[in-house]
């Protein structure tokens, strides 16, 4: 938006054009639980800013959003990356489970300032069938650009070569029961993605 409004021609060409967000709903294991701390208790997770009392992690639902390895999350034995486990460590973990497929949850047109989205936001629900029957604690979310000439970059795991820089996200809904939803296979749902100019959070 600031581009377009202070610094491009309008006949510009931007890159990327255009970009889509993916997610999908899952169920904790020892990853998500230790993120959100005991079902009952507050979050393990804090960051503020000098002078303000709103805790940045945290999205206008109430959750917490952090960028992830989303290999990490699911058992993979080929998986080069353990988030929270060292070569010497015995103990058995929980790993998440997938409870929905993925799904297209926004998308965005930078190729004109009237096509970008207004400051506000927008907020879209969108119809996902359950795949397995669990608790609805995260959803995983990851993008997708268009470069132009038909290029596509995907931050959707195995996409691209591993690396450390653009990650998934994983947003983690509140801390106690009430904050999420049991899901039956083969029944739908409902998954609700907002944002506006500077955060993206979700809801069941």
């Amino acid at each position: 938006r600031d581009a377009w409004e202070r610094h491009l021609a309008a006949d510009a060409i931007v890159v990327p054009k255009m970009a889509r967000i993916y997610a999908q709903v899952v169920e904790g294991g020892h990853y998500i639980n230790n993120i959100h701390g005991p079902i009952h208790g507050p979050s393990n997770v804090a960051l503020r800013t000098s002078g303000s009392d709103k805790d940045v992690f945290l999205g206008s639902a109430g959750g917490i959003l952090l960028p992830i390895h989303a290999e990490s999350l699911f058992k993979c034995n080929n998986s080069l990356f353990k988030l929270g486990e060292a070569p010497g460590d015995k103990d058995t973990k929980s790993y998440s489970t997938a409870l929905s497929e993925s799904a297209m949850v926004m998308d965005f047109d930078f190729t004109s300032k009237e096509l970008i989205p207004p400051p506000e936001g927008r907020t879209r629900e969108v119809d996902l069938t359950c795949i397995k029957s669990g608790l609805g604690q995260a959803v995983l979310f990851w993008w997708e650009l268009d470069l132009g000439d038909g290029q596509i970059y995907s931050t959707q795991e195995g996409k691209a070569p591993w690396q450390d820089h653009w990650q998934q996200c994983l947003y983690v809904f509140g801390p106690t029961t009430n904050d999420t939803l049991p899901l039956t296979e083969g029944e739908n749902f409902t998954l609700i993605a907002k944002h506006d100019d500077t955060s993206i959070s979700f809801d069941l």
